[in-house]
This record gives structure tokens, sequence and C-alpha cells, in this order.
């Protein structure tokens, strides 16, 4: 009788710390976790994903082609937070640094769509100025360019967006037949911003079998790391 009672004791007492631990998780988590952002590598694909110009190039793929970078991001949670500590490629972002005063987390979602939309515009209007094209901001282009899919947000793909326009456009071989990844912003004149997530986009190129990452200047040192 002493021997069974001392099992159910310890069994009671495994299912209490069980318990407490269990509790303690979401504590951590309504106090901490949920007020974070995991962010981690996301795709590297074909540039003509986002954008095509009629009776261009045929799209990229393979060698010589060029890849589009982006980042995964999602409400943090326990497990996210624990690969986080794991994975040198995961990060673990306060959503106050992520996301604006007021905006929810569906509402910053759409808010990325629109700056890739826009982004997007002022990549095809950089890429036609290089080419020769007279063309002002918010005209509309002289040759027939379509956006080919709205599912990534943010403006950090202009960049690789403004020569994939170039390169649908002149038939231009990419880097000697080289798999080039790549991010960075673009400003109406053609200068190059610095963005976010770039070793995250990094190691998605890297999966992906890039062999070369553009980068912004600004973004130079965090790419190496």
């Amino acid at each position: 009788m002493t021997r069974g009672r001392s099992l159910r004791e310890r069994l009671a007492g495994l299912v209490q710390r069980g318990a407490l631990l269990a509790a303690l998780g979401l504590l951590l988590h309504l106090i901490f976790y949920a007020g974070c952002v995991v962010v981690e590598p996301g795709v590297a694909a074909p540039a003509s994903e986002l954008v095509r110009v009629a009776g261009g190039a045929p799209q990229g793929g393979g060698r010589g082609s060029l890849l589009y970078t982006t980042v995964s991001a999602g409400r943090a949670g326990l497990v996210g937070a624990l690969r986080a500590l794991a994975d040198p490629g995961v990060e673990l972002r306060p959503l106050r640094g992520e996301v604006p005063p007021g905006l929810g987390w569906e509402e910053y979602t759409e808010l990325l769509r629109e700056s890739m939309r826009e982004s997007r515009a002022v990549a095809v209007l950089v890429a036609l100025r290089h080419l020769g094209y007279r063309v002002s901001p918010g005209e509309e282009p002289p040759v027939d360019v379509e956006p080919a899919g709205d599912e990534i947000g943010g403006e950090s793909a202009a960049l690789v967006v403004a020569l994939e326009v170039y390169r649908q456009l002149t038939g231009a071989e990419v880097a000697g037949g080289l798999v080039v990844a790549g991010t960075g912003a673009l400003l109406p004149d053609g200068r190059v911003e610095a963005v976010g997530g770039v070793r995250q986009k990094v190691l998605a190129a890297e999966r992906a079998g890039a062999d070369v990452f553009l980068v912004p200047r600004a973004n130079a040192a965090e790419a190496v790391t």
C-alpha cells in the first residue's frame, strides 16, 4: 500500500509540474511572444513571376535567370520563438518595430501589398528610362508592361523587377548565364535604397542555388555576416 501511494503521489506530482510548465509557457506567450514577429527566409523565385513585357524575351528560368527574394514573417508563438533561439536564420522581432502604430496585422499585410504595386511601377519607370524611353511617374508606359502577381509585399523586389523588365525588353543574357538573386528598393531616379531582412534573403537565395546576390550598398555588411 505504501508503494502504491508513493507511485500515485509521484504521478500526481508529475502532472502538477506539467500543468505548471504549460501555464508558464502560456504566460510567457501572452506576455512576450504575442508582441513579437518571427522573421525567417522566404522564397527566391523568378522575377518573371512579378512582371511581364508583351512581346518580350521568354520568362527566365534555370541558368541566366533573375530571382527576387523574400522573407516570411508571422506573429510569434512559443514554437517560433524556440526556433529563433536554435536557428541563426530565424529572428524574433518586436511587433511594434515591424507594424506601424494603429495598424492590425491584416491591415499591415495589405499595406505591404500596396507598397509592392507602387514599387513595381517605379521599377518599370527606371528600366524604361535606362533604355532611353521618356516616361514620367504616373504616365502609362510606352510599352505594354503588365504585373504578373501581387502575392508578395513590400518594396524590396524593385531592383530585381527593373532588371527583369530590362532583360525581357532587350533579350540580354543575365550575367553570363549565372543565376542572380537580389533585393533592393528603388527611387524614380534609379538610386537603390536599403531594405530589411537581408540575412534571411541571402539564405533563401543560397537554398535556391543562386550564384550571385545583388544587395544595396548600405546592406553589404549585413549580407556577408
